[in-house]
């Protein structure tokens, strides 16, 4: 962890910032694999920076938390990244969704999955990732 944020403070000294795609990549690294404080520590480096946290940054760091079973901590950060202006995705939803299933919330998980399926701007989206696949 240590080395990676050396290595970011150097870039920014030396002129060479980090866009959106640069700290995403960065904070999922660190969630994937498993250093929940490095993964915030970036994100906040990456708003001190001037750099708007995405769905992608949002969602990750939602995902560690679910993944961590601080299921309030990653409402919070859905809540804020909703206030914020970012609008969730299929990912982030589906985060929350697993992440309150892992924690026994069987009614609070469904009762998401239910408003999921009432969105449409989120069916569009489930639609095409379908088609993908």
């Amino acid at each position: 962890m240590a080395a990676t944020l050396v290595m970011v403070e150097r870039m920014t000294t030396q002129g060479l910032a980090l866009d959106v795609v640069g700290y995403n990549t960065l904070v999922a690294r660190f969630c994937h694999s498993g250093d929940a404080d490095a993964a915030w520590e970036v994100a906040e480096r990456m708003k001190a920076d001037g750099v708007e946290p995405s769905v992608v940054t949002h969602t990750a760091l939602i995902g560690e938390c679910c993944k961590m079973k601080q299921i309030e901590e990653a409402f919070t950060l859905y809540e804020g990244m909703v206030r914020s202006g970012v609008l969730p995705d299929v990912v982030t939803l589906s985060a929350l969704i697993d992440g309150l299933c892992r924690d026994g919330r069987f009614s609070e998980a469904y009762a998401l999955f239910r408003d999921v399926q009432n969105d449409d701007a989120i069916r569009r989206e489930l639609a095409s990732y379908t088609r993908a696949i």
